[in-house]
């Protein structure tokens, strides 16, 4: 399997044409936050890139803890800890 690329990403504030520019760990560009429909305002973007940078770079740890959760849950469900 390929691996994605490596986190933490975080968004490009030295750019200042491009303002919401999503970077990975190396400084490789991930993605563009950007108006496409021309409803969106300059805020909402920002606002979207920093979600999908807080989601990207939570994502290890949410897995952890789901791995966790099935592994208590399966346990208590077959009796193994009571």
């Amino acid at each position: 399997m390929i691996e994605h690329s490596p986190t933490p990403w975080h968004i490009d504030k030295f750019n200042v044409q491009y303002p919401d520019i999503i970077m990975d760990k190396n400084g490789r560009l991930m993605a563009m936050a950007m108006y496409w429909s021309g409803t969106e305002n300059a805020s909402e973007v920002e606002a979207n890139a920093r979600f999908i940078v807080q989601a990207v770079n939570a994502h290890a740890g949410l897995l952890a803890a789901l791995v966790n959760a099935q592994y208590i849950i399966h346990g208590f469900h077959c009796g193994a800890n009571a």
